[in-house]
C-alpha cells in the first residue's frame, strides 16, 4: 500500500489548484453569458438614423409586441360579448413592468366615447351656461322668451354637427350601433385609421410596447408575461398569435442557444478528427492537445464575456468555430517544439489583426473582433502551459516532425551536419 501512495508533489498541488481555478472560472463566467439578438445588436450606434430610431422609441416605446385575436365571425371580437374580455386583458397587458404602452381597439374606442362624453357634457354646459347669460336682467315670460331665442340660436349652430357626428346613439362601449358605426365602414369593413388595431372584419390586435432600452433577458421575461396574461384571460378566439419583432427575437435566440452545443460539437469533432486521422506526429497523445487548447481557450474567452456583463451577438456566436481553428495552431507548433518567442509573435499579430475589427461601427463586428483576438492570446497561452505542464520535452518524431518547418528544425544536429557538408562541398 505505501507502494501505491506517493506524497504530492508541490507542482502538483499548484497544477491541480490552477485546473480548479480555471475550471471555477469558466463554469461560472458560462451560467452569466447572454445571447443578444436584437435589432440593436447589428446596428451602427453612431448613425443619425439610428439615433432618431433610439428617440423615437424613448418616447414611444420599442417595437411592439403583437397580439392577434381572429375569429370565425365577422366584427365578432368587438361584440358586447366579446369586447369587455379584450378590453380586460388590454389593461392586464398595460399593468406588466417593462411596459411603455399598450393599446388595442378596446382602450381606443373607451377613450374615444369618454373624450365623446366630455364633449357633450362641455356642450350642454354651454348650452346652459347661454341661456342664463340671455336671462339676465330679465324675468318672467320676457327671461323665458329670451333664454329659448338664445338656446336656439345654440341649437341650430352645434345640432346639425352632433347629428352628424353622432348617428349612432350614445357615445357607450355598451351601445353595439357606436361600436360599429366608429370602428367600420358601411361595407362592414375596418375604418383606414383603424387597420393598425384592427386588421380586418374578424380579427383585433393589441399592441404592446417594451420600454426603451429593453436587454435580451428583459425582452424574454416580457414575452413570456405577455403571453401568460393572454392565457388568463381567456379569450375567446379561433386563434390567438403573439407575435412582433420582440417575440422574432426572443425565438432566434432560443434557437441559437439549441443549436451552439451542435455546431460547436461537430465543429469540434471535425477538427478533431483532422488532428486524430492525419499522422502528423507519430504520438496520438499529442494529436488531441491542440483541439484540448482551443477548447480551453473557447471556454475562457466565454467567461470572460459572461464575467464582464457583455452579453454576446449573434455574429460573434457564428464565428467561433473560426476561433476553433485558428487558436488551434499555437500549440501545434509548441508541440513541435517551436521557439516560444517565435509563435508568440505570431499570436500576438494575429490578435492585433483581429482587433482591427473594433473600429468597425457594427457592435457585432467589434465583439468579434474582441473575441477573435483575445482568444488567440488566449489559445497561444493555454498551448504553452498545457505543453510545458505536460512535459513534451522530447526530441520530435524525426520522419514526420522534419516536414514541419519550425525555427527548431531549421536548428537540429542533423539538419546542421547536412548544412555543413553543403557548405565544406561548396567551398572545396
Amino acid at each position: 500500500m505505501r507502494a501505491l501512495w506517493r506524497r504530492p508533489t508541490k507542482r502538483g498541488l499548484f497544477v491541480a489548484l490552477g485546473v480548479l481555478a480555471t475550471a471555477g472560472f469558466v463554469l461560472g463566467g458560462l451560467a452569466k453569458v447572454r445571447v443578444e439578438t436584437s435589432v440593436d445588436s447589428f446596428l451602427p450606434t453612431d448613425d443619425p438614423v439610428v439615433r432618431q430610431f433610439e428617440a423615437e422609441s424613448g418616447s414611444f416605446g420599442g417595437d411592439p409586441i403583437v397580439v392577434l385575436l381572429e375569429s370565425g365571425q365577422p366584427r365578432a371580437q368587438l361584440d358586447q360579448q366579446h369586447l369587455p374580455t379584450l378590453l380586460n386583458l388590454e389593461g392586464r397587458l398595460s399593468r406588466l413592468p417593462d411596459v411603455a404602452a399598450a393599446y388595442g381597439p378596446g382602450t381606443t374606442l373607451n377613450q374615444i366615447a369618454g373624450r365623446t362624453q366630455d364633449l357633450l357634457a362641455e356642450l350642454s354646459g354651454r348650452r346652459d351656461a347661454v341661456r342664463s347669460q340671455a336671462q339676465q336682467g330679465k324675468t318672467g315670460k320676457d327671461a323665458e322668451k329670451a333664454g329659448d331665442a338664445a338656446v336656439a340660436a345654440f341649437d341650430a349652430r352645434y345640432g346639425p354637427l352632433l347629428v352628424q357626428g353622432m348617428p349612432a346613439g350614445l357615445p357607450t362601449l355598451h351601445n353595439p350601433s357606436f361600436v360599429n358605426t366608429v370602428v367600420y365602414t358601411g361595407a362592414g369593413q375596418p375604418r383606414p385609421q383603424w387597420r393598425f388595431v384592427v386588421p380586418s372584419d374578424r380579427s383585433a390586435a393589441i399592441l404592446v410596447r417594451p420600454r426603451e432600452g429593453l436587454d435580451q433577458q428583459g425582452t424574454e421575461r416580457l414575452v413570456q408575461a405577455v403571453r401568460d396574461a393572454v392565457a388568463t384571460a381567456k379569450p375567446d378566439a379561433q386563434r390567438i398569435t403573439v407575435s412582433g419583432i420582440p417575440v422574432i427575437a426572443v425565438s432566434l435566440g432560443d434557437q441559437v442557444q439549441r443549436e451552439i452545443p451542435w455546431i460547436g460539437g461537430t465543429a469540434l469533432l471535425a477538427v478533431g478528427a483532422c488532428f486524430l486521422l492525419i499522422p502528423w506526429t507519430r504520438k496520438v497523445r499529442r494529436r488531441l492537445v491542440p483541439v484540448m487548447t482551443t477548447v480551453v481557450a473557447i471556454g475562457l474567452t466565454l467567461a470572460v464575456f459572461g464575467w464582464l456583463g457583455r452579453p454576446l451577438s449573434l455574429g460573434v456566436v457564428a464565428f467561433l468555430p473560426v476561433l476553433l481553428g485558428v487558436g488551434s495552431y499555437y500549440p501545434t507548433y509548441f508541440a513541435q517544439q517551436a521557439r516560444r518567442r517565435v509563435v508568440l509573435v505570431v499570436a500576438t499579430a494575429t490578435a492585433a489583426a483581429f482587433a482591427m475589427l473594433l473600429l468597425s461601427p457594427l457592435p457585432f463586428v467589434r465583439e468579434l473582433g474582441l473575441a477573435l483576438s483575445m482568444g488567440g492570446l488566449i489559445a497561444a497561452l493555454v498551448g504553452m502551459l498545457l505543453i510545458r505542464g505536460l512535459s513534451f520535452t522530447a526530441e520530435p518524431d524525426r520522419p514526420l516532425d522534419e516536414m514541419v518547418s519550425s525555427p527548431r528544425a531549421v536548428t537540429s544536429p542533423r539538419w546542421a551536419r547536412v548544412a555543413a557538408g553543403v557548405v565544406a562541398g561548396a567551398v572545396a
